[in-house]
């Protein structure tokens, strides 16, 4: 008899890795649902774990229909889709998956930034439009450039590094971090920084602190044309305030992975614009689905760490990859 059950509540069909790992004792269910009315309460009330992707809201009232539930194992790095003073309330364990992720994170950010440098985006679509243009007006040499980095966590100090071969200059704000870099610059304030960078790459969580901390006062400290990146969480940026700095040309190009509202539900001006392909906003701006996590091997080892997280609590009861309780 199956001893515990545990869901995967969105993005997985076949759960054979998770399966694989927490053994025939596990019932492991992949729900791939959209919205947690999709699963019923007697659902919700009878697993033991969950593994959770970035599609559904953990907030009190579905926290409080957990009855049985040990653990959240958030498959990803962010954790801001989970209540975690309710958690705490209902004893409910909650993990994440802080080291995946990291090689394709960086290079996405990196592919944003040449993308533009280089004139590929503009030069692409002059070709679609029967073009054989060889200039770009957005393109510039990266040599020299100061990148910004806001948040020199795993991912921000691996797109520093990356930076460098291309001979960009490297400065970055991170309250938290007190590591001493010899090739990379400490600015005090986020203000300073939005100052003196050429290009700015998003790299922080999401929380109370950085909800909408871009915005009309931030762009507003930018010089004119820099390049704005974010590969971290779209609520970073308040996308209103993006529109108007884009519309001024502020900010001159923009590389977002990440929106405010995911899918686009027709809401946001600037991915309207995007997506009409404006004239004032062509070879600007590029956008992709929440992407830069992925490829094959980094999926992988996300779906093993989730799994790994749930087993620990199961078979030991230890918690690894804490993610602390929230008063």
């Amino acid at each position: 008899m199956l001893s515990k059950k545990v869901i995967i509540t969105d993005l997985i069909d076949y759960p054979i890795i998770e399966q694989n790992i927490l053994g025939e004792n596990v019932e492991v269910v992949a729900l791939n649902v959209y919205n947690s009315n999709e699963i019923s309460d007697n659902i919700w009330g009878e697993c033991d774990g969950i593994i959770a992707y970035d599609r559904l809201n953990f907030d009190k009232n579905l926290i409080q229909k957990l009855k049985k539930c040990k653990i959240i194992s958030r498959a990803g790095i962010g954790y801001d889709n989970i209540d975690l003073g309710s958690a705490k309330e209902n004893n409910i364990k909650i993990s994440n998956v802080p080291d995946y992720g990291i090689i394709e994170v960086s290079n996405h950010t990196l592919s944003f930034i040449l993308s533009f440098s280089t004139g590929i985006l503009e030069g692409s679509n002059n070709i679609k439009e029967g073009k054989w243009k060889r200039t770009s007006e957005f393109c510039f040499r990266p040599n020299n450039k100061v990148l910004g980095i806001i948040g020199m966590g795993r991912i921000g100090s691996e797109v520093a590094k990356k930076a460098l071969a291309f001979g960009l200059n490297v400065v970055y704000y991170d309250p938290y971090n007190n590591t001493k870099y010899n090739s990379f610059t400490r600015l005090d304030s986020l203000y300073e920084l939005a100052e003196n960078s050429d290009i700015i790459s998003i790299h922080t969580p999401l929380s109370s602190e950085t909800f909408k901390m871009i915005d009309d006062d931030f762009f507003n400290k930018c010089s004119s044309n820099t390049c704005l990146i974010n590969t971290a969480r779209g609520n970073i940026i308040d996308i209103d305030s993006l529109y108007k700095a884009m519309k001024k040309g502020i900010i001159s190009t923009c590389g977002l992975d990440v929106l405010n509202v995911e899918p686009p539900d027709g809401s946001q001006k600037l991915v309207n614009a995007y997506k009409n392909n404006e004239d004032w906003i062509k070879n600007r701006l590029i956008i992709t689905p929440h992407s830069a996590f992925y490829s094959p091997s980094s999926l992988k080892d996300l779906r093993i760490k989730s799994a790994l997280n749930i087993k620990s609590v199961f078979e030991n009861d230890k918690h690894i990859n804490c993610i602390k309780w929230k008063s």
